[in-house]
């Protein structure tokens, strides 16, 4: 099974996109919430050790999966993902 976990990193002043005087990008970052990320990681595999990965009957259909980070609206991706759920269901439960 595949699994995708997204942490985030925390708000950093010192973090950020520039443009120099000769109009070339300057990427000034520094990584940060590398334990919370350590812990996020820890939990899930701990999760996915206790269950053995049965995870048959997980459905997210909302934007809690979501990182908070997007730069764009995510609603009608949620709602492309929550039809394209609901179609699965249906049709698992035929």
């Amino acid at each position: 099974m595949d699994f995708w976990l997204t942490s985030e990193d925390l708000p950093d002043p010192e973090n950020r996109v520039t443009v120099n005087k000769n109009g070339e990008i300057m990427v000034s970052y520094k990584l940060n919430n590398v334990e919370g990320r350590d812990r996020l990681k820890a939990s899930l595999q701990k999760a996915m050790k206790q269950t053995n990965c049965d995870v048959d009957n997980l459905y997210v259909v909302d934007a809690s999966f979501f990182p908070s980070s997007g730069a764009v609206n995510p609603a009608l991706t949620i709602m492309a993902n929550a039809l394209r759920v609901g179609d699965h269901l249906l049709e698992r439960m035929r």
